[in-house]
């Protein structure tokens, strides 16, 4: 496996964002500690973004994309035009949050691989989904990670791991179909992949 480096941005790529940015944001250093008041103090808040130079993805995008499981890429864009908008808040859609690369992370696009991929019917359905050649995630958990003791810890509590779910639910929970379709203990592909219970779980 191969990491991923992703570097911050520096102040020279800053500045050229600035060279080409309107109004007095150009003079705010965005590296600034005191950014936020710095704003404030010079009257430079901008509570809404311009957004006449790049598209954005509507609810009617992506309810027509629940059939396929696809939807339109956001493409990229001028984070300049609303220097003073990025330079304060982050955008809904992840867009100019990482103004020297302005997609990454947004919503929406496609992320890196680090292995070759792999599917069960060789286009899009998950490994095991169609034929069981791996334990379930469930089986996992419950071999690995379980324990009858109570794990306890100075420092850290069960929000920790409620906060990862969250962060990890927003990133990569794709689901587009209601569970309410899902009716079946079979696999439907592009729709449902069930989890069966093992007759050895005693935690049904």
């Amino acid at each position: 496996m191969h990491a991923i480096r992703i570097s911050c941005p520096t102040f020279a790529d800053f500045q050229t964002i600035r060279s080409t940015s309107s109004g007095d944001c150009r003079s705010i250093d965005p590296l600034a500690k005191n950014l936020a008041e710095d704003m404030i103090k010079n009257g430079l808040i901008e509570s809404a973004e311009d957004i006449s130079s790049r598209r954005l993805l509507s609810i009617d995008d992506v309810t027509k994309a629940v059939g396929t499981g696809c939807v339109p890429m956001l493409t990229d864009t001028d984070c300049a035009r609303s220097l003073c908008y990025h330079l304060m808040y982050r955008s809904f859609d992840g867009v100019c949050n990482n103004l020297r690369k302005p997609l990454l992370g947004a919503a929406f696009r496609p992320y890196f691989r680090h292995l070759p991929a792999e599917y069960d019917d060789k286009i899009s359905e998950p490994v095991s989904s169609l034929r069981r050649t791996r334990p379930t995630a469930r089986e996992v958990s419950r071999k690995l990670l379980s324990s009858s003791q109570s794990v306890e810890h100075d420092k850290y509590n069960a929000l920790v791991m409620q906060f990862g779910q969250f962060m990890s639910h927003d990133i990569a929970k794709t689901t587009l179909q209601p569970s309410a379709k899902c009716v079946s203990c079979d696999p439907v592909p592009s729709v449902c992949m069930p989890v069966p219970i093992s007759e050895m779980d005693n935690n049904q």
